[in-house]
């Protein structure tokens, strides 16, 4: 398994919420394959950045119209960059 860098795990972070709806932040970290006292600060920003919303009556996290545009960016980025011949 190779090492992920702080965008690939981003990516999976939000990818998850995307998929499976909103989560609870122990949901986020198993999904992403990150401990919970990783997982909590990479939230943390994602949710002052705009890419995620926290519901505090039902602790969860549930993904913004951003998630979903820096996704399709990174994917778009990701596609091209192995188009190229090199992959990460």
């Amino acid at each position: 398994m190779r090492n992920r860098c702080r965008i690939d795990i981003i990516a999976d972070i939000l990818r998850s919420v995307v998929e499976e709806g909103p989560l609870l932040i122990s949901e986020i970290a198993v999904r992403a394959n990150l401990p919970l006292d990783r997982a909590r600060p990479l939230v943390g920003s994602l949710v002052e950045r705009g890419l995620l919303h926290y519901r505090p009556e039902d602790r969860l996290y549930e993904a913004t119209d951003r998630a979903y545009e820096w996704l399709a960016l990174y994917d778009m980025l990701k596609t091209i960059y192995d188009w190229r011949g090199t992959s990460p």
